[in-house]
């Protein structure tokens, strides 16, 4: 996962993630603790109130589930890619990805 270029490209593409994207992916990694864990959304929103205002965290997940990289059922999220999940979980953390996406 470590030599995981592709996910490093995504990643840092501007055109592909915007930041608010990618710091809910990495707040949504934190608490998806296994695979096919579900989390509650507003669990997850109330994680990233401390990074995002509730029109970054709303255009997020429209923007994640349009790209097919969230799983929704009713109020439940889970990353679709489990590697995805992994990846982000280990090498991105919430708290420094929202520290590098202010500035």
């Amino acid at each position: 996962m470590e030599q995981a270029t592709y996910f490093r490209a995504v990643w840092d593409d501007p055109g592909l993630l915007q930041p608010c994207e990618r710091v809910t992916l990495a707040g949504l990694a934190e608490l998806q603790i296994e695979a096919e864990q579900w989390v509650n959304r507003p669990e997850v929103d109330a994680h990233l109130q401390a990074y995002l205002d509730q029109d970054q965290i709303e255009r997020a997940w429209q923007l994640l589930q349009g790209r097919d990289m969230v799983d929704e059922d009713g109020r439940q999220r889970r990353f679709t890619v489990e590697l995805v999940r992994r990846w982000v979980r280990k090498f991105k953390p919430l708290a420094e990805m929202a520290a590098r996406e202010k500035g």
